[in-house]
């Protein structure tokens, strides 16, 4: 099964599933006025207090900070940090070998 998950992929091949993770944390970190070490990334976006609108938010942050486009619904197939992370590393890698 082929899931695309970047689509238009202008990206740095370089950055890694925990490099994702960590922006992911302080995004949310900063977002919700705590600190980084307290988001654990193993947590459901929904634990973690993201619902729909932020998923927009936090989605499109993404696409400008990695410089693709990122679908928001991943959020709700990749449902961690973690897994969000790992899988938008993998297709980063693979589209580029």
């Amino acid at each position: 099964m082929q899931n695309i998950l970047l689509s238009q992929l202008v990206m740095n091949t370089e950055i890694t599933a925990e490099d994702i993770s960590g922006w992911v944390i302080d995004y949310l970190a900063d977002l919700f006025q705590v600190p980084a070490d307290t988001i654990d990334p193993a947590l459901q976006f929904d634990e973690l207090g993201v619902d729909s609108s932020l998923a927009i938010g936090l989605t499109g942050d993404l696409e400008e900070w990695l410089g693709c486009t990122i679908n928001p619904t991943l959020l709700y197939q990749y449902t961690t940090i973690e897994s969000l992370s790992g899988a938008l590393a993998e297709q980063m890698a693979s589209a580029h070998t």
